[in-house]
């Protein structure tokens, strides 16, 4: 099974997400910054995961530029996954999250998605860092999401 997690970070948090994720997978996958990966190459893979910042409600400009120009997929059964990081300040549940628009970019290119998008705490703006327990909770998400690939 061919699986690419794909991420953008503009301090490092996101990153520590992806390969965090990778590392919970059963099946190997590989890890890519957006800038490192051709759109097209996404068609033949079986489960794309993709993940940014949240920037003002939104995945970054990296991100979604990169997300409109991904095929759908070729293979039946192909699935998707989106997560991102964001602050964990209470005027911002009123906001939407990157997450959520890259789910709605990946539905809309033809990708199925696994399941719903979550995101995980960063420790501040600039900080570099996750929160005290977001790294577990992103490996607990990557094992549901080995059960939704079939593994």
């Amino acid at each position: 099974m061919t699986t690419y997690i794909i991420y953008d970070s503009n301090y490092g948090s996101t990153r520590m997400i992806a390969e965090k994720i990778a590392r919970s997978l059963p099946v190997e996958a590989t890890v890519l910054h957006v800038r490192d990966v051709d759109p097209q190459a996404l068609a033949t893979v079986d489960f794309v995961i993709i993940g940014s910042p949240t920037i003002g409600g939104q995945p970054t400009e990296a991100i979604k530029t990169f997300l409109h120009r991904i095929p759908a997929p070729v293979h039946p059964g192909a699935q998707a996954a989106a997560f991102d990081t964001r602050l964990n300040w209470k005027i911002l549940s009123r906001f939407s999250f990157a997450a959520s628009h890259i789910a709605d970019s990946l539905r809309q290119q033809g990708w199925p998605v696994a399941l719903e998008p979550i995101g995980f705490f960063s420790k501040g703006a600039r900080s570099g860092t996750v929160q005290s327990g977001e790294l577990e909770r992103a490996a607990d998400w990557a094992r549901k999401l080995a059960r939704e690939m079939g593994n």
